[in-house]
């Protein structure tokens, strides 16, 4: 996976330990939930700080016709 970008779908625990865990590799990370960033505060804060790329409030289409 090396140097292709990721999508994890979903900012649950689990969610959340995937993006951080593969950001910290070094691999583009966009999350996506469609909880609002009001609702995931502390999610996005943490993931941010990683570099992850959010989309919160719905899942695009787009991103994941993109996806590797």
């Amino acid at each position: 996976m090396e140097g292709k970008p990721v999508v994890v779908v979903g900012l649950a625990r689990s969610g959340v330990g995937a993006a951080a865990f593969l950001a910290r590799l070094g691999t583009p990370v966009v999350a996506t939930d469609r909880k609002s960033p009001g609702e995931l505060q502390a999610e996005v804060s943490a993931l941010e700080r990683l570099g992850v790329r959010m989309e919160l409030g719905g899942h695009r289409v787009e991103t994941f016709v993109g996806a590797q």
